[in-house]
C-alpha cells in the first residue's frame, strides 16, 4: 500500500522530524561539552577570549553549554568564530578529525531542527 503525500503526512514528518533532533543535538551537545570543556578550557577560557564576567558565569552548568557552543563553532566554523571572540587563535586540529567532524555535524542537525519549526511556524500562521 503506497504512502500518500499529504498535508497530515508532511506535518507528522516535520513536527516528530524537530523532536527527534531537538533530542539529537541536546544529547549530542551534552557529550561535546564535556569532550571540548575538558580539552580546551586551559588553553581558550581566559580572558582575551572571554570577558571577566563571562568566565565567573560561564563556569557553572547550564550557562557553560555557552562556553562549549563556541569552542563548537571555533572547530565547526572556524572562520566565523575567528571574526569576534577567537581572534588570532590558531589550532592544530590535524588529529581531531572526529571531534570537528562531530562538530560540525552537530551545527547542521541545529540548524536543521530550527529550520523543521520555522516552517511549522510559518505553515501553521498560513493557515
Amino acid at each position: 500500500m503506497p504512502i500518500m503525500i499529504n498535508s497530515a503526512n508532511i506535518f507528522l514528518v516535520l513536527f516528530m522530524g524537530s523532536i527527534v533532533l531537538a533530542f539529537t543535538t541536546v544529547v549530542l551537545w551534552h557529550i561535546l561539552h564535556l569532550i571540548l570543556c575538558k580539552k580546551y578550557d586551559k588553553i581558550l577560557f581566559r580572558e582575551p577570549y572571554f570577558r571577566l564576567t563571562e568566565l565567573t558565569v560561564y563556569h557553572s552548568w547550564p550557562l557553560s553549554l555557552l562556553r562549549s557552543m563556541g569552542y563548537i563553532l571555533l572547530l565547526g566554523v572556524p572562520t566565523l568564530a575567528k571574526k569576534r571572540r577567537f581572534k588570532g587563535i590558531t589550532l592544530d586540529t590535524s588529529k581531531d578529525f572526529f571531534i570537528v567532524l562531530t562538530c560540525k555535524i552537530f551545527l547542521v542537525l541545529g540548524s536543521l531542527g530550527i529550520l523543521f519549526v520555522l516552517i511549522l511556524i510559518i505553515w501553521g500562521l498560513s493557515v
